[in-house]
């Protein structure tokens, strides 16, 4: 069998004989039964494909089909025959030489499993267990049953389908016991199972099975198995069980129902912080003073495993202590380091003076205490510490540490899915994630399958058919069309299946496409091949959906694969595999590009970093613009050290300030300050996050004066406020503080974490619905301003009909406005009506202190919208206060105000106006709208003040930081590259960057922001059109990207 069967070009004719015949011709069209014509047809295309390639003589052929006929007349039939198929098939795909026929061209499924059969056979004493049993799973699955053979079944065929069934039960054994050598003791009893049902007196499986059985405790079934065994080869060969079978039914019965030991937990993940306790040990000694090491974790942190390694590889020899005296014994006796998990109640009396003044107890020996993670133990929170101590809090793992920890322990892959479910229910502790894993293996709930072990359901062991083989089976030479489709897809998937999901992938033909899909679905639940769940229609079982994705001929898969990348409403991230299932890294890594924003805008920083990651794996980054390669660079650094990653950080940054350098980009100052605050070995006990202290300086070249926030008299009475009415248990005075402060201090200042978690402790006061209104509009208000409409136009929705109802018109007002610029950024239907109740009440309305407010929404949208009449009438409308709330207000209005006067020609206003915000932002602290200002400032400043649109940008990253802006930030911001880019003639750069604007500002429905890009983007072309008509790549790359 050679390689070209396991690779077939997709052009190929495709025939199963693993089953009912079944065949699809080159193009893809199924063949039906009918299509024959007669039984010899069928039977001589038969053992054409199970010759595999192999020509057989014309004399063989008539004998076997027409024994009983003359040969003249036989002769006569097989031409027939042959001439039959290749009008079927194509004239290519039969070919007959002199005596001999053969099939050409054709990929068959009898052909790929021998060769699959043949490779666990070759390899299975290789040394990876794990990869031949996953080459023996997929040939299982592409054997559905035996070939059929009738009474009138030529010879050859029965022989073959004889040596297809032995093959078929060598691989179900190896595959048994491999599962057995790894631990997967569920897919060792299923496997054997099997072959039991078809070999009975298979001592293999019998081995197989008992061990499976004992490894998940099942010691009952396993002793049962082997009484079975021993009366089945008595009655139908009469002899006994054979030594090795006896010797693991001995093993079985001397295991006492005890599972067998797993691997031992690596440490993983603790790189860094492994590296901080060395640098701090490494210090210590009978010279040194004592220094006392908390390391802060919940139960299962690993925090005695971290000092247990960091001692080990730093050749520090560590004592263990189990109570107080076993602390100062081995202090008197000389001990380096000591580690020891004191009970805070009963060892309080030490622990005091250790955490105070240790050298009078321990002298020069240092101590690393095991203690609870902050908040979880009031004692141990409340003990006085010295500056003598050091703390290091261990962190969950990353769901990627978590999933390296999952595969050492079970000794495979794991599933995705099953990565994820085991970081949630272990919370990241490595020691949870030992144990539940542990636990899983030996409850038989894990199975292997193409994706990685799976998490299997509970309790269908029992089952005759445990996870639907026998149905699938049935069901898949039954189908055909959509429904044959929609399984197809389903198989490629790794989420619920729905017909609004389904009806892009389903090819053309009459009817309705959600209405062939629903049909589709249905007929597969009908015939429990998938079942039914909230979200959609799911696989009954991993291993069902496993055997389903392993019977798809490989091409096949790459065309589904290419079909889901290309046209199902699917998160980017789960795009990325789809393009590279379909060989196209270039594709999978604009998914990439594209998963990393979508995870930073949500704050999802390991997922920004992980695809981050992915373009950096994917990409050829020697063609990219230097500022693009910066930018990457910079914001895998970001995610880093946001995820307690001082040397991933380190490293990113460490990149990114090596292209500025050597390509001169006056980036390097800002990378320098962020490299310099991740590499201190403290950064894992106070992270740094890097941002100046007066971003005004950046601008005017003078050194920052320590101008204090203003507001930090009114974050110390709200702080006191909110103290003050948590001693009295006063909870509607404690929500109207916790509203405040986040309303007027930590919003304007950015801190939206801050905004969020004091919201909500806020709002578990239990306000009444009035009062919850006002924590709604802080909570949706960043959203709104920032560009996240997507976000916030269902809850504005929801909080305008509870005003309505309530008559909380103040509050109302407010809502409106803010509902105002969500369908403006939208292009919702419902902006005409809102847009005309907010323009009355700000022309027309009495004039109070709502009015500013809604002016300064109005003067932005109107701007937008070019309505520059109207806008200037507006601008009439916004008497300015002072406060923190004011102060964005202010902020809103100016922008839009600079906006307005760029747009009629007074350039220098507007660059006055951008600048007042960012002044007045260093001034005040209410930052908020200060980096789209910045942005703005640079598009202003790039053609006739380069340096000035440069200390711009530096305004902008120090002001978002460690992350990135939100949609309006980074969509101006893109726009101030390519105006960057076009003052220094680059405009195809500055084209690209548009290009990017347009899509981030597609990806979150800002309809009118996406339309300026657009005419931004066919401006630069326009300009750069005298060099693309001679450069034609130069156009066709642009072509591309712009559908990108």
């Amino acid at each position: 069998m050679t390689e070209a069967h396991l690779t077939a070009p997709s052009d190929w004719v495709e025939i199963r004989v693993l089953g009912p015949l079944r065949v699809r011709s080159a193009d893809g069209q199924l063949i039906r039964d009918r299509d024959w014509r007669t039984g010899k047809n069928a039977d001589l295309l038969r053992w054409l494909a199970l010759e595999a390639g192999r020509p057989v003589t014309v004399e063989t052929l008539i004998d076997g089909l027409w024994p009983d006929v003359d040969e003249s007349r036989a002769r006569a039939s097989l031409r027939t025959a042959v001439s039959h198929l290749r009008r079927v098939l194509g004239a290519e795909s039969i070919e007959r030489t002199g005596s001999d026929v053969v099939l050409k061209s054709a990929w068959v499924d009898a052909g790929t499993f021998s060769a699959m059969a043949e490779h666990v056979a070759a390899r299975r004493r290789e040394g990876q267990p794990a990869a031949v049993l996953a080459v023996a799973r997929e040939a299982d699955s592409l054997y559905l049953t035996d070939v059929p053979a009738s009474e009138g079944t030529p010879e050859a065929i029965r022989q073959h389908a004889s040596s297809l069934a032995a093959a078929h039960r060598r691989v179900l054994a190896d595959a048994a016991e491999l599962a057995v050598e790894l631990g997967w003791m569920r897919d060792a009893v299923d496997y054997a199972r099997r072959l039991l049902d078809e070999d009975p007196v298979s001592e293999r499986a019998s081995r197989a099975l008992m061990l499976g059985y004992a490894g998940m405790g099942e010691v009952h079934h396993a002793l049962a198995e082997f009484e079975r065994c021993r009366e089945v080869l008595a009655e139908e060969l009469g002899v006994d069980p054979s030594a090795q079978t006896r010797a693991v039914h001995l093993q079985v019965l001397q295991s006492g129902g005890r599972t067998p030991q797993r691997r031992t937990a690596p440490l993983v993940g603790r790189h860094a912080e492994v590296d901080w306790l060395r640098s701090v040990l490494e210090g210590t000694g009978p010279d040194s003073p004592s220094v006392v090491v908390t390391l802060l974790g919940r139960q299962g942190s690993g925090r005695r495993r971290l000092a247990t390694a960091t001692c080990q590889r730093a050749g520090i020899q560590l004592t263990r202590a189990t109570s107080a005296d076993d602390v100062v014994a081995a202090a008197r006796s000389g001990a380096r380091v000591v580690l020891w998990a004191p009970d805070v109640t009963a060892d309080q009396a030490l622990l005091t003076r250790l955490l105070t003044d240790p050298e009078p107890v321990v002298g020069s020996t240092s101590v690393v205490l095991a203690m609870p993670a902050a908040g979880e133990d009031a004692a141990w929170d409340a003990m006085p510490r010295g500056e003598h101590v050091r703390a290091l809090t261990m962190p969950p793992l990353l769901p990627e540490d978590v999933e390296r920890l999952a595969e050492h322990l079970l000794a495979g892959p794991v599933a995705a899915a099953l990565a994820e479910e085991l970081t949630a229910v272990s919370d990241g502790l490595p020691g949870l994630v030992a144990s539940t894993a542990n636990e899983w293996a030996r409850g038989g709930r894990l199975v292997a399958t193409d994706s990685g072990l799976a998490l299997a359901p509970e309790g269908d062991l029992a089952e005759d058919d445990p996870w639907g083989r026998r149905a699938l089976a049935r069901t898949l030479p039954r189908l055909e069309g959509d429904a044959l489709e929609a399984l197809l897809v389903a198989a490629m998937l790794d989420e619920p299946l729905t017909p609004s999901l389904l009806a892009p992938l389903l090819p053309d033909g009459p009817g309705h496409l959600r209405t062939r899909a629903t049909t589709a679905l249905e007929q597969l639940v009908d015939l429990a091949v998938l079942g039914t769940s909230p979200a959609g229609v799911v696989w009954k079982h991993p291993k069902l959906q496993d055997a389903a994705r392993a019977w798809v001929r490989p091409s096949v898969r790459r065309r589904l694969h290419r079909l889901i990348a290309e046209r199902a409403l699917i998160p980017s991230a789960q795009r990325i595999g789809h393009w590279l299932e379909a060989g196209e890294r270039e594709l999978a890594c604009v998914a990439a590009l594209q998963a990393a924003a979508e995870s930073s805008a949500r704050g999802d920083h390991h997922g920004a970093r992980t695809h981050l990651l992915q373009v950096c794996s994917l990409g050829d980054l020697r063609d990219a613009a230097a500022e693009d390669r910066i930018e990457l660079f910079e914001q895998l650094g970001d995610a880093c050290a946001m995820l307690r990653l001082p040397d991933e950080a380190a490293n990113a940054y460490g990149q990114a300030l090596e292209i500025a350098m050597t390509e001169a980009v006056q980036d390097a100052g800002r990378l320098r300050r962020k490299l310099t605050s991740v590499s201190d070995p403290r950064a894992l006990e106070q992270v740094d996050t890097g941002r100046s202290a007066d971003w005004s300086a950046a601008l005017s070249g003078v050194a920052p004066t320590g101008v204090a926030m203003s507001g930090g008299d009114l974050e110390t009475s709200l702080r006191e406020a909110v103290a003050q009415a948590d001693r009295n248990h006063d909870r509607r005075s404690g929500f109207q503080a916790r509203v405040k402060l986040a309303g007027t201090v930590f919003l304007p200042r950015r801190e939206f974490r801050a905004v969020h978690e004091t919201l909500e402790a806020a709002i578990a006061l239990g306000p009444r619905p009035a009062e919850r209104l006002h924590a709604d509009v802080v909570r949706h208000l960043p959203s709104v301003l920032l560009g996240n409409a997507l976000a916030a136009k269902g809850p504005l929705e929801a909080a305008g009909r509870v005003a309505a109802e309530l008559r909380e018109e103040r509050i109302g007002w407010r809502l409106l406005g803010m509902r105002v610029l969500v369908t403006h950024d939208l292009g919702d239907p419902a902006f005409d009506t809102l847009w005309r109740v907010l323009r009355e009440r700000v022309m027309t309305g009495e004039v109070d202190e709502v009015v500013p407010e809604l002016a300064a929404t109005g003067l932005r949208v109107l701007v937008e919208r070019e309505e520059y009449d109207l806008a200037q009438a507006f601008a009439q409308h916004l008497p300015l206060a002072g406060g923190p709330a004011n102060h964005m207000n202010d902020h809103l209005a100016r922008i839009a105000g600079a906006e307005l006067a760029a747009a009629t020609g007074d350039i220098r206003y507007a660059i006055d106006q951008m600048r007042a915000v960012i002044d007045d932002g260093t001034a005040t602290g209410c930052t908020l709208l200060v980096p789209e200002a910045a942005a703005r400032l640079v598009a202003l400043e790039a053609q006739h003040n380069p340096n000035a649109a440069r200390a711009a940008f530096e305004v902008y990253d120090d002001i978002v930081g460690a992350a990135l802006g939100g949609p309006r930030e980074e969509f101006f911001r893109r726009m101030a590259r390519a105006a960057v880019r076009a003052a220094r003639g680059d405009h195809q750069g500055a084209a690209d960057a548009m290009t990017q604007a347009s899509a981030l500002a597609n990806q979150y429905g800002l309809q009118v922001l996406a339309a300026r890009a657009r005419r931004a983007r066919a401006e630069h072309v326009r300009a750069e059109l005298p060099r693309t008509l001679t450069s034609v790549p130069s156009l066709a790359r642009e072509r591309d990207e712009d559908v990108v």
